[in-house]
């Protein structure tokens, strides 16, 4: 199994203010899955020897197969395999060498393992004279040589038992040139020097890499079953009084390799191997740089300081000190005794260091595929102030992609900093037994939540023929070890970002309500990762994966609470269900698409909403399934959970798009509906008029309440989504549904105006323009480059205004001047200091977004009549950089520059300006730029003019417009007020990475201006005057 590419995924928790909505949106992100420049490796070869030894430190070296048993002296039946470590070792690198698994090394290997790779080995004597041509420690084989030539020193093809010297270990042989098949092993260990050695080579060889060598990704692999014996003038014993020192040294090269920027990964290999030497290994893969992603990391990374200590200085030590013992440690800083784990890859058999060495291979040969996004918490708090990280590892064949979900705290500088868990390790790390899966089916007649067990589910569930098949693929998801090899739970997490569910909103009051309900439901559900009283109380993590299911971690330790597996998908579990290697099956997609989370109010019986009940509020959970649904978006089963379609017709009505769990107990799930009803419980938006309009679930609802009829009612805001093959209407259209039971309230479609014959993926923009509580008006672009214009009933329109008075029709018109480009993100609404409601919103084709060729623009109108259509003759061009809006036009708008460039993400208005980010797709044969580059964008909300107000730049009367931020596709741009009463604001974007270049995320290089004195500025997402 070989990891295909790594895909980083940061995801920072948005929380947004209007009763604790959130959101999230959709990126084609494989479009910078690419890269001309393969990565260097250099392979480190411990021949010191002990690597004589069986893996459990005998020198009996016959054994089975798998070298984990017996072993004896000379080959006997069943044991006729050599287990010395070292011929272990040379077998693995094999392994790693014929990627193509032929048993013979040829140049097809070279080309689809992707990685140039080079070869290091020492042994027997301290080596510091610092050349890696001679001595002890020595480059045999440079950087870009043959995988024949590494391995048997041979121009032509090259086996497992072709070797590159004909006489004995310990002899002198003439014709002998280094390679690994012909090694022997002996002497002591000079690991720290030829870790130092290793750094220098590189070195030398990233210069001499010209262009590439400025990005090209390096790496250094050690194999080893030893500590360093001769460091610090030591003698190649491993008792020495102070061998602290040596530790000292190989964690301080491994560290020095990774300062360079050349990742190390260690490899120990023994059985039963001591703490001391395990520790150090650990602390030499963690300051090296690198990670073992199956195994949970323990103990503090705080615990040993390198910076503390000097080269080979003494210390005081304690323990049996007198050279006649390994239990003499240094009294501090001994990475020895001070215990970690998870980072390393310790192996114990032959299987094991060849499944160590792969892995570590598979990361590397994929550390050119990355691809990072993020959001951040608008209103951090002491309790809530925290970055939840993504990672992702799509596998080459395989259909399986594993996911992280890792938590780290913020920095006082709002920088990241520790990693608190990993909930992928977590979940890897829990028995199936003992896992909470939930789904959905009829019972009886009835929908009804049931538990994802083979008891409760029937093969026609299922889609499969037999038994044995459904145990397979329940056994698979649930993690049992006789189906699930790798005992890896958490699929991949690419288009679904995470939500937490906390306490309600302290940001929102309802004014309205005399028995101030909200308050009591807020005081009635406090969701605290740690209360100072109380501990843990019920706050989680909810994200959606393509293992098929949404999941639930609580964020005190990334425990899973629960996870849901739609009823539609289950009949696709089947397409990714394995328990063998290899398998033809291919990566999918499931539960792919938006999450968003929000208090509403569901009463049984509709009313004025002016004396709510606190039970009748509830915390919803609304999801897309985004591209996952694929041919099970529509049923003929009420339920979802039978009869599929890709397309609407009258045989398949009913829609399985999107899905609710109420979650006011953020621990047990349950049906949408009102509180105690017997009747109305849902877990589908059900529409009984306008199915030809709506398409693939890509866009996030967003949840807020309007007035029908003089009725509070609570709704969801949602685009209709992205065009299904075969459905030429789908996605033409706005549509809003009651949550009280899930059913269509109102749609805005093709049917209505005929001009709207573009799909609508982005999410909608909900704005109460009137500050009166009720959403009003609603924003929403198509993929014709058209921004539509929704218009629902105020407070003061009475009971006579109902869904019949709603109307829709264009706010902005593209035509030829303007150029017919899509709008696949939300706009944002502002209002500034005269009242005027400014609209702002950028085009962008998310699904080509390396597309060199498109003239893109970011564009400002103003609503000033809430009825007329503009078009960009109503508007002023202010592109170039010292343009600004003169107030004459309605509006004024941008031509992007460069290749290309275009906006993928949506814009963020504070504190009087508009941050934006946008992607320029890479335009050269610069090996380092072809992940293209990622720019924030900081305007003027009303003028246009630049105002970033750069870290450390040159004071100026003006500012500029946008700054280059890194590689890749960047996220929208978010502001995050620090908890407390720092009144410093942090905006947070994170580039995507791509084409060898890693993604990040950072708080960007600007001071955001402050809300002091910017009350006039308006949010769509909290829908609230600021």
């Amino acid at each position: 199994m070989l990891i295909k590419k790594i895909i980083t995924i940061l995801f920072i928790i948005v929380l947004c203010l209007y009763v604790n909505i959130s959101h999230a949106d959709d990126t084609d992100e494989m479009a910078l899955f690419t890269s001309s420049l393969s990565p260097d490796t250099l392979l480190i070869l411990d021949l010191s020897g002990s690597m004589e030894w069986n893996p459990e430190g005998g020198t009996n070296i016959w054994g089975n197969s798998s070298c984990s048993g017996t072993f004896y002296s000379s080959p006997t039946t069943g044991y006729t395999t050599n287990c010395s470590r070292l011929a272990i070792a040379k077998r693995a690198i094999f392994g790693i060498l014929d990627d193509n698994g032929d048993n013979s090394l040829t140049a097809a290997d070279e080309t689809s393992l992707g990685v140039r790779i080079g070869y290091m080995r020492f042994y027997n004597g301290n080596d510091t004279a610092g050349d890696y041509l001679t001595g002890y420690n020595r480059l045999s084989k440079a950087i870009g040589v043959t995988y024949r030539r590494i391995y048997c020193n041979s121009s032509s093809s090259c086996s497992i038992n072709s070797v590159c010297r004909t006489c004995s270990c310990g002899s002198t042989c003439a014709e002998y040139s280094p390679c690994v098949n012909s090694e022997c092993a002996y002497g002591g260990t000079p690991l720290a020097a030829s870790l130092n050695e290793a750094k220098l080579y590189l070195d030398v060889h990233k210069t001499a890499d010209g262009a590439s060598g400025a990005c090209r990704q390096k790496f250094a692999i050690v194999i080893t079953d030893g500590a360093d014996t001769y460091a610090c003038s030591g003698n190649g014993t491993e008792t020495q009084a102070d061998m602290y020192k040596r530790r000292r040294e190989s964690v301080a090269k491994a560290k020095a390799l990774a300062d360079a920027g050349y990742r190390l990964f260690v490899i120990g290999f023994g059985k039963s191997m001591p703490d001391y030497l395990e520790n150090t290994l650990h602390w030499m893969a963690y300051f090296g740089g690198t990670d073992n992603p199956l195994i949970a990391n323990t103990g503090s990374t705080s615990a040993y300081v390198p910076s503390a200590v000097t080269s080979c200085g003494a210390s005081e030590t304690t323990g049996t000190c007198d050279g006649s013992s390994t239990n003499c440690f240094a009294n501090s800083n001994d990475p020895g005794n001070t215990a970690l784990s998870g980072y390393a890859f310790i192996a114990t058999d032959g299987d094991q260091i060849a499944t160590q060495l792969k892995l570590a291979f598979s990361i590397i040969r994929e550390a050119n595929y990355s691809f990072s996004q993020a959001s951040v918490q608008l209103n951090r708090t002491v309790d809530e102030n925290y970055i939840y990280e993504g990672t992702i590892q799509p596998i080459s064949n395989d259909p399986f992609w594993y996911g992280h979900l890792r938590k780290y705290t913020i920095n006082t500088d709002g920088s990241r900093g520790s990693e608190l868990w990993d909930a992928g390790t977590v979940l890897m790390n829990t028995s199936d037994s003992v896992r909470n899966m939930k789904t959905y089916k009829t019972v009886s007649g009835a929908g009804t939540i049931i538990d994802f067990t083979t008891s409760n589910l029937t093969n026609a569930d299922l889609a499969v023929t037999t038994d044995d098949l459904r145990s397979k693929v329940v056994g698979f998801f649930r993690g049992e070890s006789a189906y699930n090899l790798e005992s890896w739970k958490l699929g991949d997490i690419f288009r679904s970002k995470p939500i937490t569910v906390g306490t309600p909103s302290s940001f929102f009051e309802d004014v309205r309500d005399t028995n101030h309900a909200f308050a009591t439901h807020r005081t009635n559900h406090k969701r605290a990762t740690n209360d100072p009283v109380l501990g843990y109380t019920g706050r989680v993590v909810l994200v959606g994966a393509n293992d098929g299911q949404l999941h639930s971690f609580k964020t005190s330790d990334g425990t899973e609470a629960w996870s849901f597996i739609p009823p539609n998908l289950l009949s696709r579990l089947k397409m990714i269900a394995h328990n063998t290697h290899p398998t033809t099956l291919t990566h999918q997609s499931y539960v792919d698409g938006p999450v968003s989370v929000a208090d509403a109010w569901v009463p049984e019986t509709a009313n004025s909403g002016t004396a709510k009940s606190a039970s009748d509020w509830q915390t919803i959970l609304l999801f897309g399934e985004g591209q996952g649904a694929g041919t099970n978006l529509w049923s003929t089963s009420t339920n979802c959970d039978a009869g599929f379609n890709q397309t609407y017709s009258t045989t398949y009505p009913y829609y399985c798009g999107y899905h609710c769990l109420n979650v006011t107990n953020p621990l047990v799930p349950t049906y949408c509906g009102p509180t105690g009803s017997t009747t109305t419980k849902w877990l589908r938006l059900g529409l009984s008029s306008s199915q030809t309009y709506i398409g693939a679930p890509w866009s996030s609802p967003m949840i807020g309440r309007v007035m029908v009829n003089g009725n509070e009612k609570w709704v969801a805001f949602i685009g209709g989504g992205f065009s299904s093959p075969g459905a030429a209407n789908s996605g033409k259209g706005i549509f809003v549904f009651d949550l009280v039971n899930g059913n269509l309230l109102w749609s805005y479609t093709k049917a209505d105006n005929s001009d709207l014959d573009n799909p609508m993926p982005a999410t909608p923009s909900i704005v109460d323009i009137d500050n009166d509580g009720f959403i009003d008006t609603a924003y929403l672009g198509d993929t014709g480059g058209n921004m539509w214009r929704f218009k629902f009933c105020r407070a003061t329109s009475g009971t006579s205004c109902g869904t019949s008075n709603w109307t829709g029709g264009r706010f902005f018109q593209a035509n030829s001047s303007s150029g017919i480009r899509p709008i696949f993100t939300t706009a944002s609404v502002a209002k500034d200091g005269v009242g005027n409601i400014w609209v702002y919103w950028g085009t962008g084709d998310k699904l080509d977004p390396t597309s060199p060729n498109a003239q893109e623009k970011f564009y400002a109108l103003k609503d000033t009549d809430f009825t007329s259509t503009r078009t960009i003759s109503d508007m002023q061009n202010i592109t170039d950089e010292g343009g600004t809006y003169s107030g004459s036009a309605y509006g004024y708008y941008i031509n992007l520059t460069g290749q290309g460039e275009k906006i993928l993400a949506e814009p963020t208005v504070f504190g009087g300006v508009v941050y934006f980010t946008s992607y320029v797709p890479a335009s050269s044969n610069d090996p380092c730029a072809q992940g293209g580059t990622a720019k924030l964008w900081g305007i003027n909300y009303t003028t246009g003019a630049g105002a970033l107000n750069i870290i450390g730049s040159t004071p100026s009367t003006t500012l500029p417009r946008s700054m280059t931020i890194g590689t890749g596709i960047a996220s929208a741009p978010v502001v995050s007020m620090r908890p407390g009463t720092d009144a410093t604001p942090d905006l947070y974007v994170t580039t995507s990475g791509g084409g060898g270049i890693d993604g990040q995320t950072q708080r960007a290089n600007i001071t955001p201006q402050s809300l002091v004195n910017r009350t006039n500025v308006l949010f769509w997402r909290d829908t609230r005057i600021e």
